[in-house]
């Protein structure tokens, strides 16, 4: 992650809620995005009481478990762009542009 970089660090992790409708949730299982040393007590995330440890980094009330996996990656893939951006002399220039396109993006920038 660079200095200019604003997120959470990473790396990020995914957790779930099985037991939503249990708990009164319409939507069924609920997704939590969070730091990697998260922990949570109790029989459920789905309140900050429950944050034992680390950061949530957000809530998905619906959608696939992919798109959980894919957010938690994020910063990741970030790292990964960066990495190829910044080794411009061992990266083609169509790679190097793709790569800075996308930090751009993530970094709030496009």
């Amino acid at each position: 992650m660079n200095a200019q970089t604003k997120h959470t660090p990473g790396p990020w992790k995914t957790l779930s809620d099985e037991h939503g409708h249990k708990n009164g949730n319409p939507f069924g299982s609920v997704r939590f995005i969070a730091t990697e040393d998260a922990n949570f007590s109790g029989d459920s995330p789905a309140s900050d009481d429950y944050l034992t440890s680390g950061s949530l980094i957000c809530v998905m009330r619906d959608g696939p478990k992919a798109n959980a996996r894919l957010i938690a990656a994020a910063p990741e893939l970030l790292a990964a762009l960066e990495k190829i951006s910044s080794n411009a002399a061992e990266s083609p220039e169509w790679i190097r542009r793709i790569a800075q396109e996308a930090i751009s993006k993530a970094e709030g920038n496009a």
